[in-house]
């Protein structure tokens, strides 16, 4: 990881929107492998694919409790993983609230990553047990 100049440190991890309609959810099934629609709230990591690095997504709400503590091993806030500061201040509110949490509210969490077989401890909320019936 190194600093950009700005205090701002670059790697692993960042927040955009998506910029197409081309990219797949890589967060857990069952919402894995869905479209990210054009303007979606965003988690990319880089991952190294070929001997070069390269970007995979998932929408923010597929962001599960393991993401975020594994985001906190080395950043020391949200607002340190890039892209953060280009983000609508609504969703800089919901990032921190969720950084501080580490899970995202429930109404983030897309439609198509609550399926039949979506995993609620996956994403933070062992007690939405019940809500699922």
């Amino acid at each position: 990881m190194s600093d950009d100049g700005e205090g701002k440190k670059s790697g692993g991890y960042k927040f955009d929107y998506a910029t197409t309609n081309r990219s797949q959810c890589k967060g857990p099934k069952p919402c894995n492998g869905t479209k990210l629609v054009k303007g979606t709230l965003r988690l990319g990591v880089v991952r190294e694919f070929r001997g070069h690095p390269s970007w995979i997504y998932r929408h923010y709400g597929c962001t599960t409790k393991k993401v975020f503590q594994n985001m906190k091993k080395s950043f020391e806030s949200a607002e340190d993983i890039e892209g953060f500061a280009e983000l609508t201040e609504t969703d800089q509110e919901k990032v921190r609230v969720a950084w501080e949490k580490e899970e995202v509210a429930a109404e983030d969490i897309p439609a198509t990553a609550v399926g039949k077989f979506a995993q609620w401890s996956d994403y933070g909320h062992p007690d939405s047990e019940a809500s699922r019936s």
